[in-house]
């Protein structure tokens, strides 16, 4: 007797159950064959080619599922996952949306929901989405975590450490949440307090927490950062000091320098945000879009990195800007081994910056992406983009293994 579309998805748990995911595909096809119209199959089909990285088969799977149930609220829920893995956010947000909306209990379309209104910039209506799933299922250590994000972007530090105690209640040894911690601490200037969380050799630690003060016409001005594990800290902290130099020569020239000052040191867009009494310099959050951070970490590395490279190669710092873009050829952010290509001067928010992945030519298609977007993903790229245009770096990975200036002579060769 022929299986039934049934039998196919209970050999389809075996298969599972064994870690054997590409039977278990083999299983799911072979019910989906039996009846197309079995909804259950289609949905595990969608779940596993999901969890196999495979987003753009997995859509297709859980269209058919709303195609054949329009108010089945995990097909939602499973198209919103997909469409975030494949980038469409706001496909994404709304699929979410239409769960939460067919079933109101249905916390992983919530706390989805959360994520990414608060990525985006939204961390209010984050929050709404949190405590809707909070009174659902209030032992999710990672919603009471997301929520404290989203808090500590709203400026509400204090519930954000409320948040982070109960998250580590509930799992003790969570990295987010002591992440969280020590940064709704940072912010509130707590430096000791926010040291004394530190988790210490965890992978996700940042180092120690530091901080500079200068009088500037009669308030303070605050330069904060993390050490993390810079192999000399001694340069981050001569980078805050000419940081905190220029702020107050500024500060000097500008006497109403205040609170929402926006400012560019380098290549880095600052701006001041008011803690009591101080001035705090901050920075955009690189996570979060129109978000800020009260730390200038991300500024001060980069700073080093391309005196560094400056130093090693000799040539004379040209511009750019975080708010500029470059353009990517052919997947390159994905690349180990990649080529930047300096192509024409920074103008009109365009870095002039080619990235490819080594050995592509520069005529393929390309696409403008964001450098706050390539500082999230490849932060070490940025270290040569003060190279003057028509120069040329090579890197893998992290590592510069190439410099070539614009006549074709190699400055710098480290390749193994």
């Amino acid at each position: 007797m022929a299986p039934t579309a049934a039998d196919w998805m209970d050999r389809c748990v075996e298969a599972l159950q064994a870690d054997r995911p590409a039977e278990a595909l083999e299983c799911l096809d072979g019910a989906i064959a039996c009846d197309p119209t079995f909804v259950p199959a289609w949905g595990a089909r969608g779940s596993l080619l999901s969890q196999l990285e495979r987003p753009a088969e997995a859509l297709v799977c859980f269209e058919r599922v709303l195609e054949l149930e329009p108010g089945r609220a995990g097909g939602w829920f499973g198209r919103g996952n997909v469409l975030q893995a494949l980038g469409r956010l706001d496909d994404a947000l709304a699929s979410f949306r239409r769960a939460s909306e067919l079933d109101p209990a249905h916390v992983g379309a919530l706390v989805n929901a959360g994520r990414l209104l608060d990525d985006r910039g939204e961390p209010a209506p984050a929050v709404a989405c949190y405590d809707r799933a909070l009174a659902l299922d209030p032992d999710e250590e990672i919603t009471w975590t997301n929520k404290g994000n989203s808090l500590v972007s709203l400026g509400r530090e204090e519930e954000a450490l409320a948040c982070y105690a109960r998250a580590l209640e509930l799992e003790p040894r969570s990295p987010a949440a002591w992440q969280g911690r020590v940064w709704a601490l940072s912010s509130l200037g707590r430096i000791d307090e926010a040291n004394d969380a530190r988790p210490i050799g965890a992978p996700f630690d940042r180092g120690r927490l530091r901080l500079l003060r200068a009088d500037a016409h009669g308030r303070a001005i605050v330069v904060q950062w993390f050490e993390g594990r810079h192999t000399h800290p001694e340069l981050l902290e001569g980078a805050a000091h000419a940081l905190l130099d220029w702020l107050r020569d500024l500060a000097r020239r500008e006497p109403s320098l205040g609170p929402g000052a926006e400012l560019t040191f380098g290549a880095m867009p600052l701006g001041l945000r008011a803690r009591g009494d101080d001035l705090v310099v901050c920075m955009p959050d690189l996570e979060r879009p129109r978000g800020t951070v009260l730390d200038v970490t991300f500024a001060l590395q980069t700073t080093v990195l391309e005196m560094a490279t400056a130093e090693l190669v000799s040539f004379a710092p040209e511009s750019w800007l975080l708010t500029d873009t470059l353009d990517v050829v052919a997947r390159a952010l994905e690349a180990p081994a990649v080529r930047l290509h300096r192509a024409r001067p920074s103008a009109s928010g365009d870095s002039g910056w080619q990235l490819l992945p080594l050995g592509v030519g520069a005529d393929g298609a390309s696409v403008r992406v964001p450098l706050a977007e390539v500082a999230q993903l490849r932060p070490h790229l940025l270290k040569v983009l003060s190279l003057p245009v028509g120069w040329s770096a090579e890197l893998q990975d992290h590592r510069v293994t190439s410099v070539r200036d614009a006549e074709g002579h190699e400055r710098l060769d480290a390749r193994p």
